[in-house]
């Protein structure tokens, strides 16, 4: 089993582990069961926020997120990457390659049309990652 989790979370791997270990005693495992964690960056928040967190209100995107709102969350963003939750997510989410995220960084920077099509695609990306999750 692998568990993708932002690395403020790893808490969660370690209470799984311990989890298993408990069922181990009462319900054994196969014996090449692994359990293991993929931690990624910490992703600022929307409009200011230190994260990207469900339990900070207004901080993120979730599977309810309108698609208005998703548009209109990851425009708003500062044209700085490392204060753009809309730039970190772009490098989290497997779309794009090495040389078009630094392609993008610089187009964060100049806020152009080049960085709001950008955006925009973006945006309609994540709306159809987001259609794929079940209701």
């Amino acid at each position: 089993m692998l568990i993708l989790l932002g690395v403020d979370e790893h808490r969660y791997v370690r209470f799984a582990q311990q989890a298993r270990g408990r069922m181990d005693e009462h319900v054994p495992l196969r014996s090449d069961f692994a359990l293991t964690a993929v931690y990624t960056r910490m992703v600022r928040g929307f409009g200011g926020h230190p994260k990207f967190s469900k339990s900070i209100p207004g901080s993120a995107l979730d599977v309810t997120t309108p698609p208005e709102d998703v548009h209109r969350l990851l425009a708003a963003e500062p044209p700085i990457p490392e204060e753009s939750a809309t730039y970190q997510l772009m490098c989290q989410v497997p779309r794009y390659d090495a040389d078009t995220l630094l392609g993008l960084h610089a187009h964060c920077l100049h806020t152009g049309p080049a960085w709001q099509r950008a955006v925009a695609g973006f945006a309609d990306h994540v709306i159809d990652l987001i259609s794929l999750w079940p209701r």
